[in-house]
């Protein structure tokens, strides 16, 4: 008869971590029996009830069904193909945190990097998002980000303003003093990009830069 976790042999699931014990953790599942991540498989310390990436595989030598959050084991960190392209909308699923940001499985294939500058505010593990391809570098890793800083991204961005403007007679309290957060809540963009923005809008002389607003001209 067939393990109830079979179908999920070589593939990543995203699960809450359920019990911690000295010998590993085990993540709560649908089936009547918890799947066990020993501890060697961990690729950092985890807490009850956190929601992780995990890849199923079969240990020939224990004859049982595991997962491994050292997911670098299973997947290429590295565009050997040309599989992506610069500025190509994908999919990120954030499984770790590092020194330099997130790491990131990319479209459900590959692994990349998530760089802090470029993660729009914190993440947590096991957020899913969507996002592009900032570069594949020349040793094949893959850098991400959340935004597309490009001149075609900013103009679209001046143009959202405009039109916020436009809805709200032509005044906004939202200014390159704002919050971060504020920004992100109201544009879903960065405070870099927003005062990028707002800049070239006030350069074409198409609004009027004050601490507490930003006018229609």
């Amino acid at each position: 008869m067939s393990h109830p976790f079979t179908p999920l042999v070589g593939t990543i699931i995203r699960q809450p971590v359920k019990h911690i014990t000295e010998f590993g953790v085990f993540l709560a599942m649908d089936e009547n029996e918890d799947l066990l991540i020993p501890e060697r498989h961990l690729q950092q310390a985890v807490n009850i009830g956190d929601m992780i990436y995990v890849y199923v595989f079969y240990e020939d030598n224990t004859d049982r069904i595991l997962g491994s959050t050292k997911l670098s084991h299973y997947l290429p960190e590295q565009d050997k193909t040309g599989e992506f392209a610069q500025g190509e909308s994908v999919v990120l699923h954030i499984f770790a945190a590092s020194d330099l940001g997130y790491k990131v499985i990319v479209d459900g294939t590959h692994l990349g990097l998530l760089f802090k500058v470029d993660a729009l505010g914190s993440r947590r593990i096991g957020d899913e998002c969507q996002g592009f391809i900032k570069q594949v570098r020349e040793d094949g890793k893959i850098d991400v980000c959340l935004q597309l800083h490009t001149p075609d991204a900013r103009k679209s961005l001046e143009e959202q303003i405009l039109d916020a403007l436009e809805a709200h007679n032509g005044l906004l309290t939202i200014t390159d003093k704002s919050s971060p957060e504020e920004i992100q809540h109201a544009f879903h963009v960065s405070k870099g990009s927003y005062k990028k923005a707002i800049g070239a809008l006030y350069k074409q002389k198409k609004i009027i830069l004050n601490p507490e607003f930003i006018k229609l001209i």
